[in-house]
């Protein structure tokens, strides 16, 4: 259970084309692995400005937290824990007269240690991490560069392994006018990626050095028309894991998607996917495959005044041996309605209800149930956001 608020403000400061201020409370109860609770708040202050004509674009973001450390279902709270999370991020941008359009930037973050997330309460800490992207357009192609260098374990904690990571993504995309024996299936466009890298573990008084090395790569095939869009990924190569060996070894993946986009249909612009992957442990040679499909649909009016969306799931996922691990559904929405429009005068104001529900099951018979609901008020500025 969590409670909380957020505020959002548009800025005006001299120099900055844009400028806007998010900030966040929320305080409650949120569990990670059904087995474990943690009880306290967390707040969160972040900021957007672009300059220079919208050449340079500034994000800063820090959050905060004050949670009791984890404890059994039962047990009393032990000493409460402040830990603190930061993200900024500089991207550059080419003038709209470029006649090939770029963009290039950096992006660091650190999460401490102590820091927790009830929002998202498995989420990683003790880490940092550092990106470096770059893209740019030639004609109809464009490509994309990104390196990412992670380390865990900042605090060097001797009962914890201490990993470094290192990786490079290449992604090619471009499309093309002059199949004329696929313009029935759409206008086609096709995407090509790589990601190589490495990830490496310390050696440690409990442990030896060891090294996870990752490569993949990605095929991709779209058809667009006017109204709808549908597409095929590929994607296979070795990643770092394990689905049962005692000393991760890594996996070998393979995976293919099925989707579309029927965002023309203005009653009801769903996107189906349909996606299948297999996994294998290289140490012990076990397989876990999985189904996928959904159905999905973006924001969508039932009124004049209220907008809808939703979000349907079901997976399965099923061992070597032939043992169904998990049957899980999942269902989300949310409306929003507008209860008064925004003026060149006056604010509007939004209320908006989100739910979500997940349902497990598994052979063995254990079956759990998450449920997540919220109700947000917001003010709209007319031409703007909140």
């Amino acid at each position: 259970r969590v409670n909380g608020f957020i505020v959002e403000q548009n800025l005006h400061l001299p120099g900055a084309d844009e400028a806007k201020l998010l900030g966040g409370w929320v305080s409650g109860s949120a569990s990670a692995d059904n087995a474990h609770q943690r009880n306290g708040r967390a707040w969160s202050l972040a900021g957007n400005a672009a300059l220079a004509a919208g050449r340079m674009r500034l994000h800063l973001e820090y959050a905060g937290s004050e949670l009791d450390g984890l404890r059994a279902h039962g047990e009393r709270d032990s000493d409460s824990i402040t830990g603190e999370a930061y993200r900024s991020r500089v991207e550059f941008v080419a003038p709209a007269v470029a006649a090939f359009p770029w963009r290039a930037g950096s992006e660091y973050s650190r999460v401490s240690a102590q820091f927790g997330s009830l929002a998202n309460p498995t989420l990683a800490t003790d880490k940092a991490s550092v990106k470096t992207f770059a893209a740019v357009a030639l004609g109809e192609v464009k490509l994309d560069l990104s390196w990412d260098r992670g380390q865990s374990n900042l605090l060097r904690d001797p009962t914890r392994p201490v990993s470094q990571s290192d990786y490079t993504k290449l992604v090619a995309s471009w499309s093309s006018d002059t199949l004329a024996g696929l313009s029935l299936l759409g206008r086609p466009s096709y995407r090509i990626a790589t990601d190589v890298g490495n990830k490496r573990q310390l050696a440690t008084s409990a442990s030896e050095a060891r090294s996870e090395p990752r490569s993949l790569l990605s095929l991709q095939t779209e058809f667009a028309q006017p109204e709808w869009l549908w597409g095929v990924k590929a994607k296979g190569g070795r990643v770092a894991g394990a689905i049962d060996a005692p000393v991760p070894a890594g996996l070998h993946s393979l995976a293919f998607d099925l989707y579309g986009d029927m965002h023309g249909f203005e009653l009801l612009p769903v996107k189906p996917v349909i996606s299948w992957q297999r996994k294998r442990d290289l140490a012990t040679g076990t397989t876990s495959r999985r189904w996928r499909a959904g159905l999905a649909a973006p924001s969508f009016a039932l009124r004049h005044d209220l907008l809808a969306d939703f979000d349907l799931g079901l997976q399965r996922r099923v061992w070597s041996d032939g043992v169904e691990e998990d049957l899980a559904a999942k269902f989300s929405g949310k409306l929003r309605w507008m209860v008064e429009r925004p003026t060149p005068s006056r604010s509007g104001l939004a209320l908006e209800l989100s739910g979500r529900f997940v349902a497990s099951h598994t052979d063995t018979g254990a079956s759990g149930d998450d449920f997540l609901f919220m109700v947000s008020l917001s003010s709209q500025v007319e031409g703007n956001g909140h």
